[in-house]
């Protein structure tokens, strides 16, 4: 196990490396027909699959940009299922990585102990690291099929919002583009304050 922990480090470091000027450029300098440029010249559905990865591992880089890149190079419906599938399918790498005896991650859970009885909610909100929500589900004792299907449900709503985003911006839709920018403002806050008025009920 702790060899395996440390060839995925490595490997993220190397992949970060390598990918650390786009990502710069996807969060500093947004230049729609230099990314496109970049991804059609570059295998991009890989690059944009990776990147979704090592942003849930490294959670200080935010999904958003990624996703919206995401549509606004390929579209809604293509753009949605390469991140889609990469969120998907790093989190279930995460989930079965996961130890219940993590001190790190123990330690923050036991500052938002709510957190932990409201299952659903910690997959919906788009700003909780992806990185401890496997480990909140395994203190938990939930089954894999009932992550499974919380981690697909409660992911849709933030990425299909990000992807409409990328999406107008694609079709020079701006309206409707601040219109979804709104709405995943207001999601997120939203759940957020969900979870505080329970927390205090406690």
């Amino acid at each position: 196990m702790m060899k395996t922990k440390w060839l995925i480090s490595i490997l993220l470091i190397l992949l970060l490396q390598q990918l650390f000027p786009l990502i710069q450029q996807i969060l500093l300098h947004p230049d729609p027909i230099q990314l496109q440029h970049f991804f059609q010249s570059n295998n991009g559905i890989v690059v944009l699959f990776l990147l979704q990865a090592i942003q849930i591992f490294l959670f200080f880089i935010p999904a958003f940009p990624i996703q919206i890149t995401a549509s606004l190079i390929y579209g809604f419906y293509k753009g949605t299922l390469i991140i889609y599938t990469s969120y998907l399918l790093t989190n279930i790498l995460l989930y079965y990585g996961t130890q219940k005896e993590n001190i790190l991650f123990s330690k923050l859970i036991k500052r938002y102990q709510f957190l932990s009885k409201h299952h659903f909610m910690i997959y919906l909100i788009p700003t909780i690291p992806n990185l401890i929500k496997p480990y909140i589900t395994k203190i938990n004792n939930y089954s894999f099929t009932q992550f499974l299907y919380t981690l697909s449900i409660a992911s849709l709503p933030s990425i299909l919002l990000s992807t409409l985003i990328g999406t107008c911006l694609k079709y020079q839709y701006y309206a409707y583009a601040i219109l979804f920018a709104f709405l995943f403002l207001l999601f997120t806050i939203s759940t957020y304050l969900y979870l505080f008025i329970k927390s205090k009920k406690r």
